[in-house]
């Protein structure tokens, strides 16, 4: 058997609704910039708008320009682009840290990749895969890291709900943003 070592790219559109072509402004926490990205294609950092267990977050590649943003889709991330999304996310950690939280990142991408013929395929016809992060605060999920908000989820030491959906409610995210570094301006990294 012979292994074939060629990600293949799915090449279909995404309808303009699709939820990956936007982040929604009420959720974002931060954007970073990077001399190590092309211009015009930055970090978002942002509440995980379906689940708040262990206050989780998201950090993606992102672009405002449709052709630039679709760019990023569906194929594997160059070492620039993974280099800038993990020194930012050494910061990201920081701030779970100083909540007391335990940081845990997770890079995953399992939901817009398939199997094709034997061929690994980046994208499918549900979601494009592109490069990103997820965040938890891992601790005692009963407590109150942030005052006024349990961490909820599973206790450390055990494993994380990757699929859970505890509701996000929008006073959760006004608290969750100020305590993981909410910004209204934007460092260049």
């Amino acid at each position: 058997m012979s292994i074939t070592k060629q990600v293949l790219s799915y090449a279909g559109k995404y309808a303009a609704s699709h939820w990956a072509y936007r982040v929604d402004p009420g959720f974002i926490i931060r954007k970073y910039f990077s001399a190590q990205l092309p211009s015009g294609v930055y970090m978002v950092h942002y509440v995980n708008p379906s689940d708040r267990n262990g206050y989780r977050s998201i950090l993606k590649l992102f672009s405002d320009d449709v052709q630039q943003l679709e760019s990023l889709w569906n194929r594997p991330a160059t070492a620039d682009e993974y280099s800038a999304i993990f020194s930012v996310a050494g910061t990201i950690c920081q701030y779970y840290s100083k909540l007391g939280l335990v940081p845990q990142v997770l890079m995953l991408g399992n939901n817009s990749q398939q199997c094709v013929d034997g061929q690994a395929v980046l994208g499918n016809d549900k979601e494009p895969y592109f490069l990103h992060l997820h965040f938890y605060g891992r601790g005692v999920s009963s407590q109150e890291y942030i005052p006024g908000l349990q961490l909820g989820g599973k206790d450390i030491g055990t494993d994380v709900e990757l699929r859970s959906k505890t509701s996000v409610l929008p006073a959760d995210t006004d608290i969750i943003r100020g305590q993981l570094g909410y910004a209204d301006t934007f460092p260049h990294l």
